[in-house]
């Protein structure tokens, strides 16, 4: 059996994409990083799905991929100033 099945997040379909570009492991994906293995999956042609970044920073962490989708929401209405 595959590590990846026992991350948290990390889908059949998602491993299968992660695995095509090289990532076969979890080692793998923790050296890398999410950033650079969501990068590695959109230059490699899979279409650009911040759920599938989410997915990896929460598998990578070992939380729900919604708890990192919502916390990055409130990151970016920080960086907005609306009184301009």
């Amino acid at each position: 059996m595959s590590e990846h099945l026992q991350l948290r997040n990390i889908s059949p379909d998602i491993e299968a994409k992660l695995q095509a570009v090289g990532i076969a492991d979890k080692a793998t994906l923790e050296k890398m990083g999410a950033k650079n293995a969501y990068q590695l999956l959109v230059a490699a042609g899979y279409e650009q799905d911040l759920e599938i970044y989410y997915r990896l920073c929460g598998a990578l962490e070992d939380i729900d991929w919604q708890i990192v989708a919502d916390r990055e929401k409130r990151r970016q209405e920080k960086d907005i100033d609306y009184d301009t």
